[in-house]
């Protein structure tokens, strides 16, 4: 049987709170040289001292803080690596509203100067003045500023997310699938109430033999549930001089039954700052106890918000193997960790902090022979990062941020030019080598007399789950081999060239979720296969820098003077609208909007005899109207709608063959996805490169973001 985990999860959302009428200060916090300071925590706190209401002071200082309630309270402001000050007393009246400057102590917290003693608090600190308690109200600081910026949702964050299996006893990677998404900031990962990790502990077995390890939420962190539940002490670590940790253990009473967490908070002795959360989980199974935990780290950005620069849980992978005599005996077979990274954090076209690059290394080698290839280019499609492969195939790449890239290597073959393949990369970190493998390279050129290469092809179609239409340009990927194709305009594909093996093969589309599967190809074998996607609900996204150079083709395009163009610049002023919403302004572009929120393009230059035909029943039930003359999409050069049959007085004039593919929605994006838009009304003013279908009902080319 096997024991296993339920991974943990992005949260997605987070509630706003409802608009209430409110008692409200609002002010400015100011240093002793009365000049504003951000990130400062802002607390009302009621005559009870019970917090009624926090804030975060931003890059002028400023600051709201409302309650429901009316009364008498105080401002009590925690800012890192000082004192905390608390004010006079301040009469709120019903629906009344006050301004308030706060100026701040200037009294440091020395924690340079703190001696560790070998001295628990359990449940309650009983000495406010205590070494303990400074530190402790450091960390808080920190916590609360970090939960204020999560809340907020006016922080956008790049993360890479993974999921990992590690071999128990080297922790070799075995698998791993990432994904790379921008959002606004939210919690880093899902967790349970204070309460509920008091009662059911912080590793739950369900009915069905999982198990859920469940990581301590800020909210816990927060809680006095936490203090109750463990006892606190100062502790240092020789490897780390410059640290000064709280380590945290469980009560007596609670050493035993419930699952717990023991760890440390650490602290930077010369400012104060929290920089990491370590733990392990106690009161565990024997076998589980030595490899389950996790960490998180923290970073204060360059506003003085906070965030979560990285996490990760530890969950061994336990199953029952039978011992002669013995019966059954739990023993862990991998090691399972669920995590993630921080890339980049932006307010608007602010960057607050950025990740330090990677260094990504690798090694090219021909796909049926195995043998390195020498002096092939390795790059990242759409940057100026590349490497080229030494003798013995392998290469370097600095300069790396996490993301999704395309990356091409281009060799010499023997016929002519030069040779390009690309596949989909990853970038999580830059531990693991990459391999690509490639064929058509001088090293696999073999002599006339050679017996050919007995290879497989992989085969069929790509269909949506809810139309059963076609997905053309759907990418179709065997990812050890870095060998890809694109679908055709009815959905099919064909790799050949496919050596005997068993391979992870990727499926995915703009729109829709991923297929992952691994096959197994067998000599001369072709393997068939109808791939059904179904729609995603959002697109994945990764952020660029501003000053990322246009796109090539985008610029020899716009140079020639012909149809119409938005750029970054153009979308990074309102990044937080709907593509929808800039395309309404294009000169000669129509949006016609369905009944369900989706949208479609068209050209106002098609009006009159020329329409197209039909339109298929799913996009009329969603309320495209039929005989329209609808834009063909191009999404990074890839034609993803190819436009109807066109009639022009009821004689066909051209178009792809008859069957009714999808209408391209272009609501499913917003301006932040978007590097660049070009729009094109008619046949004449539109390139050749995108003149493949009669492009008279217009062509519309979106240029989604990649990370540099």
């Amino acid at each position: 049987m096997v024991n296993r985990q339920s991974i943990l999860t992005c949260a997605v959302a987070a509630l706003l709170p409802s608009t209430v009428a409110a008692q409200t200060v609002r002010g400015v916090v100011a240093g002793a040289d009365n000049q504003p300071v951000s990130g400062v925590v802002v607390l009302l706190v009621d005559s009870a001292s019970q917090i009624a209401a926090r804030a975060l002071s931003d890059a002028r200082g400023s600051f709201v803080v409302a309650t429901t309630r009316a009364g008498t309270y105080r401002i009590r402001t925690l800012r890192i690596g000082f004192r905390p000050v608390l004010s006079e007393p301040v009469e709120l009246r019903a629906g009344g509203e006050i301004t308030k400057q706060l100026v701040l102590s200037a009294v440091p917290v020395g924690l340079d100067t703190v001696r560790v003693v070998d001295a628990n608090v359990c449940r309650a600190f009983t000495d406010s003045g205590g070494a303990t308690y400074r530190v402790w109200e450091q960390i808080r600081t920190a916590l609360i500023a970090t939960q204020l910026t999560t809340s907020s949702r006016a922080v956008a964050a790049t993360t890479v997310t993974y999921d990992r299996t590690l071999d128990r006893n080297s922790n070799r990677v075995l698998q791993q699938r990432a994904a790379v998404s921008t959002d606004y900031v939210t919690r880093a990962w899902r967790t349970l109430p204070p309460d509920s990790l008091h009662r059911a502990g912080y590793v739950v077995a369900r009915r069905d033999n999982a198990v859920d390890y469940y990581a301590p939420g800020l909210d816990m962190l927060l809680s006095s549930v936490f203090v109750d539940d463990h006892c606190l002490r100062l502790t240092t670590d020789r490897r780390q001089p410059a640290l000064l940790g709280v380590l945290f253990e469980p009560t007596p009473e609670r050493k035993k039954g419930v699952a717990e967490i023991r760890g440390t908070l650490w602290v930077d002795r010369a400012s104060s700052e929290l920089r990491r959360l370590e733990f392990r989980y106690v009161n565990v199974p024997p076998e589980v106890e030595p490899q389950a935990g996790g960490q998180v780290e923290f970073v204060r950005m360059r506003d003085g918000t906070w965030a979560i620069a990285s996490w990760n849980i530890r969950m061994p992978v336990v199953e029952q193997f039978v011992v002669p005599g013995h019966g059954a005996e739990p023993r862990v077979t991998a090691i399972q960790v669920a995590g993630g990274d921080l890339a980049l954090t932006r307010r608007g076209a602010d960057t607050l902090w950025s990740r330090a690059p990677l260094s990504i290394a690798g090694v090219v080698l021909d796909s049926a022979s195995g043998s390195p290839v020498r002096d092939a280019r390795v790059s990242l499609a759409g940057t100026a990062l590349a490497g080229t492969t030494d003798g013995r195939g392998r290469f370097t790449m600095p300069g790396v941020l996490p993301g999704q890239y395309t990356v091409e290597v281009r060799t010499a073959p023997l016929d002519s030019g030069v040779a390009v393949q690309r596949s989909p990369l990853t970038v999580t970190d830059g531990a693991a080598p990459i391999e690509l493998r490639i064929a058509g390279s001088r090293t696999t050129t073999t002599s006339a007399s050679a017996a050919p290469a007995r290879t497989a092809v992989f085969a069929g179609v790509v269909i949506s789950d809810s139309t059963h239409a076609p997905i053309p340009g759907a990418e179709v990927s065997l990812i050890e081999l870095a060998k890809s194709t694109l679908a055709d305009a009815h959905g099919a594909f064909r790799l050949e060239g496919i050596p005997p093996g068993d391979y992870q093969v990727r499926i995915r589309a703009i729109g829709y979720g991923a297929a992952d599967t691994r096959l197994a190809f067998k000599d001369n074998e072709t393997v068939q296969r109808r791939v059904v996607l179904g729609r995603a609900v959002t697109l994945e996204a990764v952020n660029v820098e501003a000053t990322r150079p246009l796109l090539p083709s985008f610029e020899e395009n716009r140079k020639l003077g012909l149809g119409h163009f938005l750029t970054r610049a153009d979308l990074a002023a309102r990044e937080n609208m709907s593509l929808v919403s800039f395309l309404e302004q294009m000169p000669s572009l129509r949006v016609i909007h369905g009944s369900t929120g989706r949208a479609w393009a068209v050209s106002t230059h098609s009006a009159g005899s020329i329409r197209a035909i039909p339109t298929d029943v799913p996009d009329s039930i969603q309320g495209a109207p039929a005989l329209t003359c609808y834009s063909q999409v191009y999404l990074n050069d890839a034609l993803v709608f190819g436009g109807r049959i066109i009639e022009e007085h009821g004689r066909i004039l051209a178009g792809p063959a008859v069957h009714w593919e999808p209408l391209f929605d272009i609501s499913t994006f917003s301006a932040a996805q978007v590097e660049a838009i070009e729009f094109y009304a008619g046949a004449a003013e539109t390139p050749l490169k995108y003149q493949r279908n009669d492009p008279r009902c217009g062509v519309l080319v979106i240029w989604t973001r990649r990370s540099p």
